[in-house]
């Protein structure tokens, strides 16, 4: 998932002819708000939000990851747990399942053979949602922390 802010391209252009202090300060600022987003995407889509928490797997996968490649700085939220893909953008399609054991309500165990299953799953995203709350506050940071006013 990447998000874009508009009128990053004058912030790009400032920031090329920034000092060294502006710059660190605008790479603390991704950092700041690549955390923030984490917590919004943690706090309001994945604690009964958008899905409801089974086993909270989900919620402890979500990361942040901050990189910096010369003036280009890069904070990205996401997930590795195979399934967040599958709620953020809904599947409609054919899903293998594997051969398991499955255990019943009563506790007895049951063998589900190998097998496909025709799957129609409505979206239910949660990464999208808060980088879309968090895109005013993420705009006016940016701008704070390159030196504009707002």
């Amino acid at each position: 998932m990447q998000g874009q802010v508009v009128g990053a391209e004058n912030v790009v252009l400032n920031l090329r002819k920034a000092s060294d202090a502006m710059r660190a300060r605008i790479g603390q600022t991704v950092e700041r708000l690549g955390l923030e987003t984490l917590r919004v995407v943690k706090d309001l889509y994945l604690s009964g939000g958008a899905l409801g928490v089974r086993t909270g797997r989900l919620r402890r996968s979500i990361n942040e990851q901050f990189t910096q490649d010369g003036d280009t700085f890069v904070s990205t939220v996401g997930t590795n747990v195979e399934y967040g893909r599958f709620w953020e953008l809904g599947f409609n399609g054919t899903e293998s399942v594997r051969e398991h054991l499955r255990r019943t309500p009563k506790g007895a165990e049951a063998i589900v053979h190998a097998h496909q299953r025709r799957v129609s799953v409505a979206a239910r995203p949660f990464l999208q949602p808060a980088l879309d709350d968090m895109g005013p506050r993420i705009h006016s940071a940016l701008e704070k922390a390159a030196g504009g006013t707002r």
